[in-house]
């Protein structure tokens, strides 16, 4: 037990007790004691001032020592709060420091709300519920269109570098997202705040890292929509010769949606949505145009195909992972859904992604095994434009 003189209270030299005898020192407890008592509350008998403990009594209690211990260590606390621990003691983990036993005395703030507070907070509350108003087919339909119509661009970039083995490196890509399903929607339930991960970061970090962050997700947005366009521009040259060169004709596009987003121009979800059910109905028509097609034929287009493309076991695994790298491209658009996730109605996220993987899964592998499966594979790799030389078969 720390000696009286070391926490700092007022000391009583001698008591008399019952039986005349002079005890031992005695600490005097009052009100000024009280407002220091922090992390603890005094044992009862030192708050009421009838409790005394004598030297020659025995060892003190474990209440006892334990108050007087903390209030040892409290006895450089500033009176108006704040401050931290000044202590020469060393901590009890091996590995970290003092500052670590206590991080700090915090702070105590009371508050009283009056009607008209709990009025307004009340109004704000109806109010951030008022702007969830995408169900789970709009709030699927804005970043559906980028990640269902990343076919265009994902399957001629995977089957360069994958090709015979580009349905198995597309379908393990489409499965990653089983892993990243569960956290998204874990965030999206702690924190329903758009600002894509940029929000996140900045919650539990620190404001430069979440910078960082959204520095990436801007480039990834920039790369995207560059990839697009020039994508769209191969496409177009590819169908017909145009006047300009795609390079040019890729400038033109980013141009013309640049200026459409400076004059103020909102994204539609119901517009987004008509555009996702003509895409998907478009990509449901060829697939089942495909199949029809290959059972009529047959599969010797796909074993002529798998013979002229298939190479040594040694390099069918790096084949496959370079083409997995590439399919994720297919899968562009999820990283959008945080950017307006505080517009999703409450326990629609689920189901969003939901919405997205599933078709994704379905549309890349099967497009691209059909593909396989009718058009030869020369053909393939000198033209750009799969789906529509697809499409001609």
């Amino acid at each position: 037990m720390p000696r009286p003189e070391e926490a700092g209270e007022n000391i009583e030299t001698g008591t008399v007790g019952n039986d005349g005898a002079k005890h031992g020192p005695r600490e005097i407890w009052n009100e000024e004691h009280d407002s220091q008592w922090i992390a603890i509350e005094p044992p009862s008998g030192l708050r009421t001032g009838s409790h005394t403990h004598c030297l020659d009594s025995g060892p003190p209690s474990f209440t006892d020592s334990q108050f007087d211990i903390i209030v040892r260590r409290q006895r450089l606390r500033p009176r108006d709060g704040g401050g931290r621990k000044m202590t020469a003691l060393p901590s009890r983990f091996l590995h970290l420091s003092n500052d670590f036993e206590f991080a700090g005395w915090g702070s105590l703030m009371r508050m009283t709300l009056t009607e008209d507070d709990r009025k307004e907070g009340e109004s704000r509350l109806q109010e951030i519920r008022r702007q969830s108003v995408l169900g789970q087919f709009t709030a699927s339909a804005l970043a559906g269109n980028a990640v269902l119509g990343s076919v265009f661009y994902a399957l001629p970039a995977v089957v360069v570098v994958s090709s015979v083995y580009s349905p198995i490196s597309l379908f393990i890509a489409t499965l990653v997202l089983f892993l990243w399903r569960p956290i998204m929607e874990e965030l999206g339930s702690a924190l329903p705040l758009s600002g894509a991960p940029y929000t996140y970061i900045l919650n539990v970090s620190s404001k430069s890292f979440a910078l960082v962050g959204a520095a990436l997700l801007i480039l990834d947005f920039t790369s995207t929509s560059v990839v697009s366009a020039a994508i769209a521009a191969s496409y177009l040259s590819g169908e017909g010769k145009l006047p300009l060169p795609e390079y040019i004709l890729a400038i033109l596009v980013l141009l013309v949606f640049t200026i459409i987003s400076l004059s103020g121009v909102k994204e539609s979800a119901r517009i987004a949505l008509v555009v996702l059910i003509f895409h998907m109905g478009t990509m449901t028509v060829l697939i089942i145009s495909s199949c029809v097609y290959w059972g009529k034929t047959g599969s010797q287009q796909l074993r002529d195909n798998w013979s002229s493309g298939k190479n040594s076991s040694s390099s069918v695994a790096h084949e496959i992972f370079n083409g997995v790298c590439l399919g994720m491209l297919g899968l562009t658009g999820f990283e959008c859904i945080p950017s307006y996730i505080g517009r999703i109605k409450k326990g629609y996220l689920p189901l969003v992604l939901r919405n997205l993987h599933i078709p994704a899964i379905a549309l890349n592998t099967a497009i691209m095994l059909l593909v396989l499966a009718v058009v030869p594979l020369e053909t393939v790799l000198q033209g750009s434009n799969v789906l529509s030389v697809l499409a001609q078969m």
